[in-house]
């Protein structure tokens, strides 16, 4: 029996690292595949390569920006999976406080006014038990440093008009994974149980002790959720 095809979409300024330790561990029951969205600096472009790197077999597996992507295209109508998991991820649309929080950050990269992720935004991102965590925050500075400014131009840019996409979510017929996290100040777990009682097939997990980046967080409990959503 062919192993199942599973496309791991990352968050904002992610590179394979945020998804290492599910591909590692997961690889034995399916074939992993990443797919890098620092290459694209549009939304239509984001959406255009999932499908060029999907199938109607494959499984497909967003975080943060990556599974709002992965919301999107699922909306899109003829779409090429067979299931569908979310993390860490709601389907709500930015505020337009959020919009605007969004527009300062973007005017002060292009003004050559931002020097990179401060401790208060590191910490908005992660469980408190993460604070003195070095290894962690480290490689989520890393991520962003090595992806460098103009992907997150791009990437801000073409998430920016984030749409509330609640009302839409009954049409998702495939089986979908929903993952959250308690302490997530990013994506918070009451919208997310909210996605679950929208959409049809779903199956709901809320993480405890953990912040917004739940796949280097809790990757132990992460990966056993994905095992056992592949297998299922």
């Amino acid at each position: 029996m062919n192993k199942p095809h599973v496309l791991f979409l990352p968050g904002m300024l992610c590179d394979q690292r945020v998804w290492q330790y599910q591909i590692d561990h997961l690889k034995d029951i399916c074939q992993p595949d990443f797919l890098d969205l620092r290459n694209y600096s549009q939304f239509g472009q984001m959406l255009s390569a999932i499908a060029k790197a999907s199938t109607f077999e494959s499984i497909i597996v967003g975080f943060s920006m990556g599974g709002y992507l992965a919301l999107e295209y699922a909306l899109q109508g003829e779409v090429l999976f067979s299931k569908l998991a979310i993390i860490g991820t709601t389907a709500k649309g930015y505020p337009e406080s959020e919009k605007n929080m969004r527009r300062k950050l973007l005017s002060q990269i292009q003004q050559g006014q931002y020097t990179g992720m401060n401790q208060e935004r590191l910490r908005l991102m992660v469980h408190p038990d993460q604070y003195s965590n070095e290894e962690l925050l480290n490689l989520i500075k890393q991520m962003e440093q090595d992806a460098g400014e103009q992907v997150f131009v791009n990437q801000l840019t073409a998430t920016l008009n984030r749409e509330n996409r609640e009302p839409l979510l009954s049409g998702i017929q495939q089986p979908t994974l929903l993952v959250g996290a308690k302490h997530d100040q990013i994506a918070p777990h009451k919208a997310i149980s909210t996605m679950a009682s929208l959409i049809p097939h779903s199956e709901l997990h809320i993480l405890e002790d953990c912040g917004h980046m739940i796949p280097l967080e809790q990757p132990q409990i992460l990966t056993k959720i994905l095992q056992q959503w592949v297998t299922a």
